[in-house]
């Protein structure tokens, strides 16, 4: 299975965002969903797991930093 992340497009606009699947946010690595564009960070995102391709992604919670345009 291959998938576009279009959601990164949305994190190149944030304040938070580094490069990459980076961000202060998320230093580790920006949520797949996230990043695919399926949950939109506009609500705190607490800590959560995710599977992709049969592996588990542990992310923290984002201590109520959202979105926020640069």
């Amino acid at each position: 299975m291959i998938y576009n992340p279009k959601g990164l497009e949305n994190c190149k606009k944030c304040k938070y965002y580094i490069k990459g699947w980076e961000c202060k946010v998320y230093p580790e690595g920006i949520p797949h969903s996230i990043a695919i564009g399926k949950t939109l960070h506009d609500k705190p995102y607490p800590e959560h797991e995710e599977e992709w391709f049969g592996t588990v992604y542990k992310y923290p919670d984002d201590k109520g930093k959202i979105f926020e345009k640069k």
